[in-house]
């Protein structure tokens, strides 16, 4: 008899397990605009696309960026196709120009994949300063083969002095709905997500994937109502 209570005591715990998971798992966490992200009132300039478009704004020489890669990356795996991801380096002090010239000429010389995490843990993890145009040429040389006359040239090109203008003045418009701090995700040139606001690290891509998703079912809204006939 014993038994038999304790097999329908455990049967009845399972269930209840169960159904608790069930109503979890379906109540869907909504986010707040002002609480968990942020609206820009002002317009960026960015070209165009056709996709939904995830900005970061961040720094090589900032050690949240650096810790906020691995979710970067964990969250890169789960993206749809109807989802762009770009970064855009941003200067906040005198200091920072060195570490914005080296991601724009990377990106110019279409390296970027190979040398920003490098960049990143040379300067965080092994805490070498790269602020120099001698480490950066001998960097560069080393990792990826770039002449160092080759890289001063893109460095000190007006194609990277117009990318970093261009960000900064984003930038201004980003924070000027936030605090002018990095990482900051800015998604679909419409709404502002920090560390502030999301609480963690951790919780920054959740609201992400909110925003996206509300986004998406907006522009099928809208594409469906274009496609009916009018009566």
């Amino acid at each position: 008899m014993a038994v038999c209570n304790s097999v329908k005591f455990i049967l009845a715990m399972s269930a209840l397990v169960f159904f608790t998971y069930c109503v979890l798992a379906s109540e869907e966490e909504i986010f707040e605009a002002g609480l968990d992200y942020l609206i820009l009132e002002g317009e960026l300039k960015r070209p165009d696309t056709e996709k939904i478009e995830v900005v970061e704004y961040f720094s090589y020489g900032c050690v949240h960026c650096f810790r906020f890669e691995r979710h970067i990356k964990k969250w890169l795996e789960t993206i749809s196709e109807d989802v762009a991801f770009a970064r855009e380096a941003v200067v906040m002090r005198e200091s920072a120009i060195p570490y914005a010239r080296a991601f724009y000429a990377a990106e110019e010389l279409e390296v970027t994949k190979k040398v920003h995490d490098l960049m990143f843990r040379t300067i965080h993890t092994e805490r070498t300063s790269m602020r120099s145009d001698d480490r950066l040429t001998t960097f560069f040389e080393e990792q990826v083969e770039i002449a160092p006359d080759e890289l001063l040239e893109v460095l000190y090109s007006e194609k990277v002095k117009d990318r970093i203008l261009a960000t900064h003045e984003d930038f201004d418009v980003v924070g000027r709905a936030s605090v002018a701090s990095t990482p900051q995700i800015v998604v679909d040139n419409r709404y502002v997500v920090t560390t502030r606001t999301a609480g963690s690290q951790a919780r920054i891509f959740q609201i992400v994937d909110f925003l996206v998703d509300s986004i998406r079912t907006e522009t099928e809204s809208s594409r469906t109502e274009q496609a009916e006939p009018a009566l």
